[in-house]
């Protein structure tokens, strides 16, 4: 069993990853949307504003669709998920709040969580929730 300083050392290790990952993943968004899927993994599930899409390709697909964007990120948290619920594999919950504007709409509220896990030492999005204040 690890030992609380071991526990905590994994969690700042974690949040910080996860940290760099979400602002990489926004900045791809809006600047790279053709590589955004290379961030998910292959069985990925996104629902995005109640749409499902189920896939790394048809996720690909979905939002390289998507008119041109510009996020505002108002706030960013990440929470690892411990150990003893992933039997050891790295994981962390990104919730993300902000305004989005696409193409020349005007910006709207978004929140989106997402799940992370480490794939042969590479995060990779398993889900990914997004919805708009209406």
């Amino acid at each position: 069993m690890e030992s609380k300083e071991q526990i905590q050392s994994r969690i700042k290790e974690i949040s910080s990853n996860g940290l760099d990952f979400s602002k990489k993943y926004f900045e791809a968004f809006d600047k790279r949307r053709h590589v955004v899927s290379k961030l998910y993994s292959a069985g990925a599930h996104l629902i995005w504003d109640g749409n499902v899409v189920d896939g790394e390709a048809n996720i690909h697909n979905f939002l390289i669709k998507l008119p041109s964007t510009e996020h505002y990120l108002e706030s960013l948290d990440v929470q690892p998920i411990l150990d003893f619920v992933t039997k050891g594999q790295k994981s962390f919950i990104a919730v993300a709040a902000g305004k989005v504007k696409y193409g020349s709409e005007r910006a709207r509220i978004f929140f989106q969580t997402f799940t992370v896990t480490a794939e042969n030492d590479t995060w990779k999005i398993i889900s990914d929730c997004i919805r708009f204040q209406t």
